[in-house]
């Protein structure tokens, strides 16, 4: 009797032992639960407002169509003069933009031109002031000798002949 006490009370800390990991994996998965419940209304949200963009969409799409098939009804009552009087503005405008091109194209080539020029007249530039610094210097130093040659000069013509 004590043996099978001995039994049953094993398999009843078992049990206990199954009971508590089944208990854990059940808490386990009713927090998967609520989380994929969480992502399930993110996304239900997230389709919800992709299902208005499409039907937005939609809207658009039927204005636009709408649209398309008046100006296809329009293309369709012109008369030959017209399509070749479009043709003619057409050609024009590309003309046009031919020209714009290429003014552009002359624009940047003269921009670099200038931009060598600048440069060059700048070196110049530099060129110029540092000589005109070598000879404000050089006439300063000639400006004092010549005042110097002028209070000898006075000195000289003051002094009593000998």
């Amino acid at each position: 009797l004590q043996d099978r006490v001995h039994c049953d009370r094993g398999r009843l800390a078992e049990s206990q032992r199954i009971v508590w990991a089944e208990e854990a994996c059940s808490s386990s998965l009713r927090e998967e639960l609520e989380q994929a419940q969480e992502v399930l209304s993110q996304r239900q949200t997230a389709l919800s407002a992709c299902e208005e963009s499409v039907a937005n969409s939609e809207g658009v799409l039927q204005l636009a169509e709408s649209e398309l098939d008046s100006c296809t009804q329009e293309l369709k009552a012109m008369s030959s003069e017209d399509v070749d009087s479009l043709q003619v503005e057409i050609e024009k405008k590309k003309q046009a933009f031919a020209r714009a091109e290429q003014g552009t194209a002359d624009a940047i080539s003269q921009r670099a031109t200038l931009g060598k020029q600048i440069s060059e007249v700048s070196a110049l530039l530099e060129d110029n002031r540092t000589a005109a610094e070598r000879a404000t210097t050089e006439a300063v130093a000639e400006g004092v000798a010549a005042k110097k040659a002028l209070q000898r000069l006075h000195v000289l013509s003051e002094a009593p002949p000998m």
